[in-house]
């Protein structure tokens, strides 16, 4: 491989990521992970804010994509949209997206880490009380939930009027189901109840 080949640079250097053209990318045709249009439509609106932040995963031996497909999809969308001549906030160039080149020990270990990177974010769940505080340090931020399209309208107003966490108390006062006090009784047949007169 010529000494500027990006392969080789991220083996030689250890460095994070490159950026390549989108051409050069080839996606795995077997993912499983299958990406939803919502979840689509937050990651072309996150993009579109902030630029291709998180690289795309390619496995050098197979030359082949191993994580980073929505993503990819995502852009695709976004070039479609805006013309060939669209680019991302911060890229060096029109259609370069980053790249970050990982040598697997085979391709089940490819694989395997697709699966594990996609099922350990699902695996994962939110401090609401923490998003909620960081929700309101800056108005902004809640317009953001919006924005992008990570919370439906309804999901974010509950979300967002949760009341504070209260923990039980340890023991609770013991009643004798059978002999509680009652405010009126029923002088002709004896009935009793609480509450206001019948």
């Amino acid at each position: 491989m010529a000494t500027n080949d990006p392969r080789k640079l991220a083996q030689d250097t250890a460095v994070a990521a490159v950026w390549l053209p989108r051409e050069d990318l080839t996606r795995w045709d077997r993912n499983p992970r299958r990406h939803t249009e919502r979840s689509l439509n937050a990651t072309r609106k996150s993009i579109e804010r902030f630029g291709f932040v998180a690289p795309v995963i390619v496995w050098i031996a197979g030359d082949r994509m191993v994580a980073g497909h929505g993503r990819l999809k995502s852009f695709d969308t976004l070039r479609a949209e805006n013309g060939e001549d669209w680019k991302p906030k911060h890229a060096p160039g029109v259609g370069l997206v980053p790249v970050r080149f990982m040598q697997f020990d085979s391709e089940k270990d490819a694989n395997d880490y697709a699966i594990v990177d996609n099922r350990t974010t699902e695996l994962s769940e939110w401090d609401e009380d923490g998003l909620v505080a960081v929700a309101n340090d800056f108005d902004s931020v809640h317009d953001t939930l919006v924005e992008m399209a990570l919370w439906e309208d309804d999901e974010l107003e509950r979300l967002l009027n949760v009341p504070p966490t209260r923990t039980p108390p340890d023991t609770f006062p013991e009643f004798n189901e059978n002999n509680l006090g009652t405010d009126y009784t029923c002088p002709k047949c004896g009935h009793a109840w609480s509450g206001k007169p019948q």
